[in-house]
């Protein structure tokens, strides 16, 4: 409400949704690198150090940290669509290491859509929120296609087994 009395008030909606990676400034880069290393040395020095309630203030402190510093960069979608959709591929996958998974399929898809959007003249963030929406599903269905024929082929075989009984 506030942003349509402003004469820019749809271009600020813009980019608080998906903001264009690529005018990211040297200055902002360097804020979040050093803002992402004080938080990634507090959690590798004090998480495996916590328990119970102190360490669930850390993660969700830590987490609400990166989030809003992530969103002022990127912008809203770009952010949850990162946190969601690798965590969601590499959740329905069973062939690697689901951590490292998230993170090379995160790298990947995300210089992937950042190239497509170069080389196609269309927003950053947008870009990536839509093929990484995409993939996720993707993956998701295909994976899901494979359980369900998995579950399918169970169920024939324990019906046949107790036929036989």
């Amino acid at each position: 409400m506030i942003l349509a009395h402003s004469a820019e008030g749809l271009e600020h909606f813009k980019s608080l949704l998906a903001n264009d990676i690529l005018f990211v400034t040297a200055d902002q880069l360097f804020q979040a690198v050093a803002t992402y290393g004080v938080i990634g040395i507090i959690v590798w020095l004090l998480y495996p150090k916590t328990k119970g309630f102190l360490r669930e203030l850390l993660f969700f402190g830590t987490l609400a940290l990166t989030v809003t510093s992530s969103v002022q960069l990127v912008g809203v979608l770009v952010v949850f669509t990162l946190l969601v959709a690798p965590a969601i591929m590499a959740h329905t996958q069973q062939r690697f290491n689901p951590y490292f998974f998230a993170v090379f399929i995160g790298v990947i898809i995300t210089s992937t859509a950042s190239v497509f959007a170069f080389v196609f003249d269309l927003p950053t963030g947008f870009s990536i929120v839509s093929i990484t929406s995409v993939c996720a599903i993707f993956s998701v269905l295909i994976t899901s296609k494979k359980k369900s024929s998995v579950i399918i082929e169970n169920a024939k075989y324990k019906s046949d087994t107790t036929l036989k009984r």
